[in-house]
């Protein structure tokens, strides 16, 4: 399944921090039918392949990314 997100942060640290991808609601709900723990593998730009999770925080679904990775891929904020 195929969704186009840009390179987040939490805006209030009150629901978490780190960088993230968004994921569209109706997208969510169709991968937690697939998935049911919420593991999944994601490619990134089909280049970058990572094993994760389906989190949801305060009405957002999003899956994290660490600090390292985007470091190495050199990506920032908004890509």
């Amino acid at each position: 399944m195929e969704f186009e997100a840009f390179l987040e942060t939490f805006k209030d640290h009150a629901i978490g921090y780190g960088p993230h991808f968004q994921i569209p609601n109706e997208v969510y709900f169709k991968m937690l039918k697939k998935c049911k723990d919420k593991r999944v593998i994601c490619t990134i730009n089909h280049t970058v392949t990572l094993h994760s999770a389906l989190l949801q925080k305060s009405g957002l679904y999003f899956i994290l990314l660490n600090q390292p990775l985007v470091k190495k891929q050199n990506w920032n904020i908004g890509d």
